[in-house]
């Protein structure tokens, strides 16, 4: 814990509390982008096709983007998240069991990175980093990468997510600067940087680059209606801790016929209308969010803070921050180790004051 509040530390120290390091706007001028005109739309078809559930019928157009188009790393993306997606649902068709001894993706991550062996280029590298389940092996391709291309900044935005999963704050925050260094106007690195603001305590900021992102969701190719979704409701949580509940729940409501769980959107109505003083609606929310979705972290957080400040059922409340820990120790999410850092804290606080009242 005390490791974690120091690189915290760190991250602020070296961010400042209004560090905003894009430049959105324009033209993409990426090199990596080759995609034009009537190529570009069936790209954004496919994704919609790969979204609505139907991996294998993504697979063959993504296939023909990358036949068209070798260098084009958003199709080869795309073609790498299908496959994956076509095997993951395969293992769940035939109850792949991890006794097996071989996860779904395995043969992908052989197939990646012996293409980039054998015909090395940066792309080759970066694809094979990104299907990649040991960090330390995902960054060395990553800097192979980079000898072949210097100024490639997919290879810094794999450095920064890697580093961001580690929960290495600093190494993060320096790769994202030397992106923006190439390229201002890096949307997924935008994306990034807003999360990265908002796990820190800077909301400001993590609300500047949300709302930058998502006028310019369009523009970002690596990012289907999902991930808009996503961004979108990453910025109501950001809303929220600045206080900005009826940004908040206008937000929300734009969300309702999302791809965003019933059980986090009740969860954050939870914590605006608790915010705009209306608790008994805020309680109601937080109930509905936990009835959708018994594993779901966001609303187990909401609970126990109700119940902690609101109800003042200490015992309870430690209860419900129990709950929290192990629901985050067992869900693999960049947020989740934060989450069961702020459940530890408070867990620790109360049992304190249990101990030292008479």
């Amino acid at each position: 814990m005390a490791c974690m509040l120091a690189a915290l530390a760190l991250f602020l120290a070296g961010c400042g509390g209004a560090l905003r390091p894009w430049s959105v706007g324009g033209e993409a001028r990426d090199p990596y982008f080759q995609l034009q005109g009537e190529d570009l739309a069936n790209l954004r078809q496919s994704i919609e096709v790969l979204e609505s559930g139907d991996p294998i019928q993504a697979i063959k157009a993504f296939e023909e983007l990358v036949r068209r188009a070798p260098e084009d790393l958003p199709s080869a993306v795309w073609l790498q998240e299908a496959r994956m997606a076509e095997r993951l649902r395969r293992a769940e068709l035939f109850r792949y069991s991890a006794s097996n001894g071989r996860a779904p993706q395995a043969d992908l991550r052989e197939r990646y990175r012996a293409e980039a062996l054998a015909q090395p280029s940066a792309l080759a590298y970066f694809l094979a980093a990104r299907v990649e389940e040991d960090q330390l092996a995902a960054s060395l391709l990553l800097k192979k990468a980079l000898e072949l291309d210097p100024s490639m900044p997919w290879a810094h935005y794999g450095l920064a997510y890697g580093a961001a999963r580690a929960g290495d704050w600093a190494l993060a925050r320096e790769e994202l600067m030397t992106v923006f260094e190439i390229d201002p106007g890096h949307l997924p690195s935008v994306r990034l940087f807003g999360w990265l603001m908002a796990k820190v305590g800077d909301d400001a900021s993590a609300v500047a680059a949300f709302e930058v992102w998502i006028k310019a969701a369009s523009e970002d190719r690596l990012a289907g209606p999902a991930t808009l979704d996503r961004v979108r409701f990453d910025l109501v949580l950001a809303y929220t801790n600045q206080g900005a509940w009826d940004d908040a729940l206008k937000l929300l409501d734009a969300l309702e016929q999302s791809s965003i769980s019933a059980s986090d959107r009740l969860a954050s109505i939870a914590v605006a209308r608790q915010g705009r003083g209306d608790v008994t609606e805020a309680r109601k929310a937080a109930l509905a969010g936990r009835r959708a979705d018994r594993e779901a972290l966001l609303p187990a957080v909401q609970n126990a803070l109700l119940i902690e400040l609101w109800q003042n059922d200490k015992q309870a409340a430690q209860r419900a921050w129990r709950e929290v820990i192990e629901l985050a120790s067992t869900t693999d999410d960049l947020g989740a180790a934060l989450q069961q850092f702020r459940a530890e804290v408070h867990l620790q606080r109360l049992e304190r004051e249990a101990a030292t009242k008479p």
